[in-house]
Order: structure tokens, then C-alpha cells, then sequence
């Protein structure tokens, strides 16, 4: 039998999807992929990379968008299907969005794609929130339209950009394991690779402490059992973020977290409180620290010239 025309690969893919669903939106698809891949490139295309557009085309169409490639194509929309849809491992996901932003690229006008995006894989570092973007984050909590959501959000919100925690470590954290210390909170993370109890930035105390208070000795998330690590992703892609806030992770908030210590405490302080066991976990923050000035403050200075050997 002789091997298929990329043309007939086209016409005849069938995604694994409903009947109804492909006959809603094949012709968009296939219409996409003529238009990303010209004739003279039209050999590259397999059934695997159309998939990975239909998939896009499909859970759009399922977030309400209409069949539009400068919506559906848009930078926010790619990133937003490539990070929080459940269900691929990371380098699937990075695999899907960079295949997504080469057509995007390609089949878009307006859409505002800068001129490079670093891929995603297992070892990027999420990009932080800037402080007016995590203050609305905390906004956000009172805007939950069911009591889970809120808990769920309140405590993600609250340990993440709070205290830093992985999600592994936020869904064992009980309403008893937060504690004071006039007039801060600290949280006790527990079990055997890094116990340890860290204090929580103030602007989060009093979400938290309600929190705690509701909780008693049940997960902040939820009444129990402690739920499973998946749970939280899955939670936070159905809470009701705005856009621009958009990927909601827990790993953006440590992120957001970390970043603000390191221009704050000792490097060993900082080390302990994350639970990091070196110095190279923090080597994909580094982008975003700011540059310190050209003149030293007076603080700097007595610091740097009083510094001895512990």
C-alpha cells in the first residue's frame, strides 16, 4: 500500500474524540493546520500534531471560546491550556506548547505573541507574581463561589505565597499545626524529608488564622481525609481567577515567595525556611531577583564590614 499524502493524513485524521465534537470542529482544524503548514512543509504533519491542535481547538470550544483563531490561538490561551489541563506529564506539556506556539505564530495576526518563549519542562522555574498581582490573588479568595473553592484557595494562597510550601507539604498542614508568636504566624511543616517551621509573611496572617480557626486539627484544605496531591491543581484550575492572574500553581507561588526572601534574609535563613538542600535549587529564581544599586546603604555597609566566621 503506498504511504499517505500529508493532504490525506489531513482529510482522514479522526481524533479521539466524539463524532460530534470532530464534526463541530474539523473543518477549523484542518483548516489551521493548511494555514500553519504550507504545501512545501505540509510533509511534517502527522496525526500527532494535529491531535495536539484539535485537543486545544476542542477544550476551548469548551471554555466558551467561539471558533476564532486570534482567541483560541492568543498567547494566554495557549499557556493556560499547556500548564493547568490535568492529565500529561511535564514534558508532554512542554512538547504541546511548543508545537502550540509554532502555529500559533504562524496562523495569527493580532494576537500579541512575543518574540520567544522559553519552553516548559520538569526543571523551568514558574514565572513570580509582581506584589500587585499577589495582593489580587488574596482579593480573589472572597470571590469563590463555593465554600471549598475558598478554603482551597484561601490555604494555597496562604502557604504558597505566604510560607513557600510544596504542594506535598500543603495538603498535611492542619488547622493545629499553625501557631503563634506575637505577632506572627508560624507554620509547622510536617514529615521526615524537611520538617520544619516557617514563619508566615503578615499580610496572609489573618486569612490564615481564620483558616487554623475553622480547621481545628482537620487539613486547612478540606474536612478530611488529607487529600490527595492532585486535588490542589485540580481545585485551583476551577476556582475563579481573572486572566491575568492566570496559571494559578502552587510552584508560581513559592516561586513569588522565594524571590521575595532572597532580597531579605541570610542565604542559609532562606535555604532552611524553603527546604532546599543547596544552593543550585535556587538557580532558576535568579532572573528575577533585582539587581542590587550602584551605592551601598548604610545598613550594606556596616553588614558587609562587621562580617565575620560563625
Amino acid at each position: 500500500m503506498a504511504a499517505r499524502t500529508a493532504e490525506e493524513i489531513l482529510a482522514q485524521y479522526t481524533p479521539q474524540m466524539s463524532a460530534e465534537r470532530w464534526s463541530q470542529i474539523g473543518p477549523f482544524v484542518r483548516s489551521v493546520i493548511s494555514e500553519a503548514y504550507p504545501a512545501p512543509e505540509r510533509a511534517k504533519v502527522s496525526g500527532n500534531r494535529i491531535g495536539v491542535v484539535a485537543g486545544l481547538v476542542s477544550w476551548a470550544l469548551d471554555q466558551g471560546l467561539p471558533l476564532d483563531v486570534e482567541q483560541i490561538f492568543a498567547p494566554a490561551t495557549v499557556n493556560r491550556y499547556a500548564v493547568t489541563v490535568p492529565g500529561f506529564a511535564e514534558t508532554s506539556r512542554s512538547s504541546r506548547r511548543t508545537l502550540l506556539t509554532t502555529v500559533s505564530r504562524r496562523v495569527t495576526r493580532r494576537a500579541p505573541w512575543e518574540p520567544r518563549r522559553d519552553p516548559l519542562d520538569s526543571r523551568s522555574t514558574p514565572f513570580p507574581y509582581t506584589d500587585a498581582q499577589a495582593r489580587w490573588l488574596v482579593e480573589c479568595v472572597d470571590m469563590q463561589r463555593t465554600s471549598l473553592r475558598y478554603r482551597g484557595l484561601g490555604t494555597a494562597v496562604v502557604l504558597g505565597l505566604g510560607a513557600g510550601l510544596r504542594t506535598a507539604e500543603m495538603v498535611g498542614v492542619l488547622g493545629t499545626d499553625v501557631t503563634v508568636r506575637n505577632p506572627h504566624l508560624l507554620v509547622t511543616v510536617t514529615g521526615e524529608q524537611r520538617p520544619r517551621t516557617v514563619p508566615v509573611a503578615d499580610r496572609y496572617g489573618p486569612l490564615l488564622a481564620e483558616l487554623a480557626r475553622n480547621a481545628k486539627s482537620e487539613p486547612l484544605f478540606r474536612a478530611p481525609p488529607i487529600p490527595r496531591i492532585e486535588f490542589v491543581p485540580n481545585l485551583l484550575h476551577r476556582c475563579e481567577i481573572p486572566e491575568p492572574l492566570r496559571p494559578v500553581t502552587v510552584a508560581r507561588m513559592r516561586a513569588t515567595w522565594a524571590v521575595a526572601l532572597l532580597t531579605t534574609v541570610p542565604m542559609p535563613t532562606f535555604l532552611r525556611l524553603a527546604g532546599y538542600n543547596d544552593i543550585d535549587q535556587i538557580r532558576g529564581l535568579l532572573p528575577y531577583i533585582p539587581a542590587a544599586g550602584p551605592q551601598l546603604s548604610r545598613d550594606e555597609l556596616d553588614h558587609i564590614t562587621q562580617a565575620v566566621l560563625p
